[in-house]
């Protein structure tokens, strides 16, 4: 049985079969899993919600900001 956008088909031919097998391996090579597949998600939540905290501001601007330093 293949997935699509519009549609679910079931496919019986060896041919066809093939086909998505062949698809599937090329999809899975830059694929990770387990562990590493953990360590990557981690790693972009990480960047997400820095971006959702905005750009970060070093301790010197900071300083700065608050009127001290010119």
């Amino acid at each position: 049985m293949v997935d699509t956008e519009t549609a679910t088909a079931t496919l019986t031919g060896t041919t066809d079969i093939a086909t998505y097998v062949e698809l599937f391996a090329e999809l899975e090579k830059p694929a990770c899993f387990g562990d590493e597949a953990v360590q990557h998600l981690e790693r972009i939540a990480g960047r997400l919600r820095r971006l959702r905290r905005g750009p970060a501001v070093s301790g010197v601007r900071a300083w700065r900001r608050l009127g001290h330093g010119r």
